[in-house]
């Protein structure tokens, strides 16, 4: 294009000469959280479930620590909220009509995302750790789905921190779609054993998905390290 044609070096060498711009600085990350009950395998319950709280939370304190913007998205379930939600249902029931009302409202909850919006503020670390205390598995969004509901609340300023376990398809070319739009995209498999991180790695790796392997609670210091480095 014209407006990237550097005329000055052009003149003066005789040969064409474009500008090069430095990409625009990523810092701080948006961390989305798989949640889903089927993304976790019951023999495995609740470890798994319980180290990807735990590494999502390690990595909100370091980014704040850091002074960087953090957020989180996930298709997990508010238990304080869940619990009000169905207390209130109970009282409120008193026709067919409020029992159908009560029915739709349901399923809109169910798959309504939990989103902290991607910030500085200083109540960001609080925020977040209180949501994570507060989390379950739900039945509700599928990760694919929750990818692209999250997709326009992503800053492309901060990079995306994927945490899951499982890795159909769908997830895979949902996180390459984020990376063919410009994020920066990170993937952290959370599974015991190598052979099953390397299948679920390839896949996000054929769409450009970087990939860490946090194979128990003790590998957690050494991944939040390499997130914070990168």
């Amino acid at each position: 294009p014209l407006n990237r044609v550097h005329w000055s070096a052009t003149a003066r060498t005789g040969l064409l000469h474009s500008k090069v711009y430095e990409p625009s600085t990523v810092a701080g990350a948006t961390v989305l959280l798989d949640f889903h009950e089927e993304s976790y395998d019951p023999q495995h319950e609740p470890v798994r479930s319980e180290l990807a709280v735990t590494m999502a939370a390690s990595i909100t304190n370091a980014l704040c620590e850091m002074g960087q913007q953090v957020g989180l998205v996930t298709n997990g379930r508010d238990a304080g909220e869940w619990d009000r939600h169905q207390a209130m249902q109970r009282e409120e029931l008193a026709t067919r009509s409020d029992a159908q009302e009560a029915a739709v409202h349901e399923e809109r909850h169910r798959l309504q995302p939990i989103v902290i919006p991607t910030s500085r503020a200083m109540t960001q670390l609080p925020q977040i750790l209180e949501q994570l205390a507060r989390i379950e598995l739900s039945d509700g969004l599928r990760f694919a789905q929750l990818i692209r509901e999250a997709m326009s609340r992503l800053p492309r300023n901060a990079t995306v921190i994927a945490i899951l376990s499982h890795v159909p398809p769908e997830v895979a070319i949902a996180l390459g779609t984020l990376c063919r739009r410009g994020y920066a995209v990170t993937a952290i498999i959370n599974v015991p054993e190598g052979i099953e991180f390397a299948e679920r790695a390839a896949m996000l790796q054929a769409e450009r998905v970087e990939t860490r392997h946090l194979i128990s609670r003790e590998a957690i210091r050494t991944v939040c390290a390499r997130m914070v480095l990168r």
